[in-house]
């Protein structure tokens, strides 16, 4: 059974997401010449590449169960804006003791932009069920913002422990995004314009997850240089 004290810190967490969602910037940039735009995206593709990550909590397996499914919401801030995610889902198989298929899909309400990523990925392990190392290819494809969409893939580090009764996943994970940026929608139809900007994103990872019987519950940290994010996972295990 959960404890009491797990749901008052989970309570708690959610709490301190809220402020977020009344800090959100936006992703509109259509206000934006091209030389600036590229920064004005960098830190919510950086918010949007943690909603690209196969969730630490998918990785929680050993020969069983063959079938993970992980909800998690997302917040993060650059300092100068915050973000607040709607639950999004990924689900996972394992294909054998070491090698796993996992797919996601999310939405993250920007302003009064909603942007749509769904995507595969494959990972590799080798190690024990007490520590285990796993190394993660991603590809994810988001669309929704009127002014781009873009292409992220993302190949992930990971090492998994167990301490005590929790379970620990950390490592590092390289983004690599290709932006399609169409501006269409200024006053002067002159200031419109079509470019490619790529943008590449180092994250550190940390989640700690706890299991009871089928679920495990879990936090997990994303660092970048642009961004700083937590997300709170739920995972379901399935034979």
């Amino acid at each position: 059974m959960v404890s009491l004290k797990t749901v008052r810190i989970y309570i708690l967490i959610f709490v301190l997401f809220l402020p977020a969602i009344f800090m959100a910037g936006d992703l509109d940039v259509s206000g934006k010449d091209p030389g600036s735009v590229k920064e004005a995206l960098t830190s919510v593709v950086s918010l949007l590449a943690i909603r690209q990550q196969v969730p630490g909590g998918n990785l929680l397996y050993s020969q069983q169960p063959k079938v993970m499914l992980t909800a998690e919401a997302t917040a993060g801030s650059d300092w100068k804006s915050s973000w607040a995610t709607l639950p999004g889902m990924w689900s996972s198989i394992l294909v054998t003791r070491n090698l796993l298929l996992s797919a996601g899909i999310n939405n993250t309400e920007v302003g009064k932009d909603n942007a749509h990523s769904f995507g595969p990925a494959i990972t590799t392990s080798w190690g024990n069920d007490s520590t285990k190392n796993f190394v993660t290819l991603g590809t994810n494809y988001v669309k929704g913002p009127d002014d781009f969409y873009y292409q992220n893939i993302n190949i992930s580090l990971q090492k998994k422990m167990i301490i005590k009764d929790w379970q620990v996943v950390f490592g590092f994970t390289k983004h690599f995004n290709r932006l399609e940026i169409n501006v269409k929608d200024n006053p002067d139809p002159e200031n419109n314009y079509k470019c490619e900007k790529r943008i590449s994103l180092n994250h550190i990872r940390a989640g700690v997850y706890k299991k009871f019987e089928h679920l495990a519950y879990g936090l997990e940290a994303n660092v970048s240089r642009q961004l700083v994010g937590m997300s709170l996972t739920v995972t379901g295990f399935l034979p």
